[in-house]
């Protein structure tokens, strides 16, 4: 769990953002670090990823300007959808060969919205796949969906919590990787309808 943090965090701080994630799901079950001997985390538990507006807004016109035809035409079709409030019109799933530049798209997209001071977040199913989107992170850690996943398997996210939140405000969610696993797909989606 803390690797998930550790993209964009120092150490300490990783692993101190797992125990707060760690903590989260041993309240929802009515148990305590005494109960594991398990450290105590600290500070906050919200995790805040701050970018800079500018530095992304530049990053979004170099990458808009490299953009194949075929990237180019999927770029405007999702991003007249995020503009669009028409919710039949705001789910693309976006399908290609290896190497076709689905990353490179994925980026640009993340940049484009982060510079509008938006909010823009990227999952995939596995942890290599999260680590090529800045920001990047597992479905099972951003969904609070358990490993591995089962027929009967739930999502431990509540509506209440901080990240649900942050989930409603997102501009933009990319799921990479989705399609391998059809039980993730369910669940997700499941879970998108309950928040």
């Amino acid at each position: 769990m803390s690797l998930d943090y550790l993209r964009n965090n120092i150490e300490a701080a990783s692993l101190n953002l797992a125990l707060h994630g760690i903590n989260a799901t041993l309240d929802q079950h009515g148990l305590s670090y005494a109960s594991i001997d398990l450290s105590v985390p600290t500070g906050n538990a919200i995790e805040v990823q701050h970018y800079n507006r500018y530095d992304e807004r530049e990053e979004d016109q170099q990458r808009i300007s490299s953009l194949s035809r075929e990237q180019l035409a999927a770029f405007e079709t999702i991003t007249r959808a995020i503009g669009n409030n028409n919710e039949n019109d705001r789910y693309i799933f976006l399908d290609g060969p290896e190497d076709s530049g689905k990353t490179f798209l994925y980026s640009t997209l993340l940049s484009f919205i982060r510079g509008k001071g938006d909010i823009a977040l990227p999952f995939a199913t596995t942890d290599i796949a999260a680590t090529l989107l800045k920001g990047g992170r597992t479905v099972h850690s951003g969904f609070k969906l358990p490993v591995p996943l089962l027929n009967t398997s739930v999502s431990s996210m509540r509506s209440t919590f901080p990240k649900a939140d942050k989930l409603r405000q997102a501009v933009l969610i990319i799921m990479v990787k989705l399609l391998c696993s059809q039980k993730t797909v369910f669940v997700v989606l499941t879970l998108f309808c309950e928040i």
